[in-house]
């Protein structure tokens, strides 16, 4: 046995650069907990913003207090209770502990992907019917003679702009679930295929 070849070899060795492992597409434990986060902070967001609204209405109804103002602010109240009923209810997996095995993640993961794919249709419902709640009120103000022209086509306005955007936001959201149903399902059968 040669010890000066021997030597070499393993020095050419250590300086080689390391081989790379082929790099997976789709790495479950990773993109989970990635997951985990980004949906845990719009949940506390969605729940920051209906504490928002629920005080933002009292609020207004207690400086502007009509018989109006009392029905909007119960419908506002309402609306926004049923969406975090929803919300809390939807989300419920999101607090529950990590798992560890690659088919627990997975399985999370998709549970959590079909989640947002819930929420963004009941988002999308709700939007809908805020829209068949706003609009008539508006035209109906602004047959009683309570809201001005240039006000009833302003307030059409925002609600056209806030209705696109959330539109757009929610038909996003949409499109990022059943992506990441699609690349799940990918890596589950590639999983499935190697072992």
């Amino acid at each position: 046995m040669n010890t000066n070849s021997d030597l070499e070899v393993w020095r050419v060795a250590w300086k080689a650069p390391a081989a790379e492992e082929p790099a997976r597409l789709f790495n479950i434990r990773r993109e989970g907990l990635r997951q985990e986060r980004k949906l845990r902070i719009m949940h506390i967001m969605e729940l920051g913003l209906a504490v928002i609204l629920i005080v933002f209405a009292g609020l207004f109804l207690q400086h502007n207090f009509s018989a109006e103002m009392l029905i909007w602010a119960i419908v506002v109240w309402t609306t926004t209770l049923a969406a975090t009923a929803f919300s809390v209810w939807n989300w419920r997996l999101l607090w529950r502990t990590t798992s560890q095995s690659i088919a627990e993640y997975i399985t999370i993961y998709q549970r959590r992907s079909l989640a947002m794919l819930r929420a963004a249709h009941f988002g999308l419902w709700l939007l809908l019917i805020e829209i068949l709640i706003v609009v008539p009120w508006f035209t109906w103000d602004l047959n009683r003679g309570t809201m001005s022209i240039p006000r009833f086509w302003l307030g059409m306005g925002l609600l056209l702009l806030i209705a696109t955007g959330l539109l757009v936001m929610l038909l996003r959201f949409r499109k990022n679930a059943l992506l990441e149903l699609a690349q799940v399902r990918q890596f589950q059968e590639s999983f499935i295929d190697q072992t």
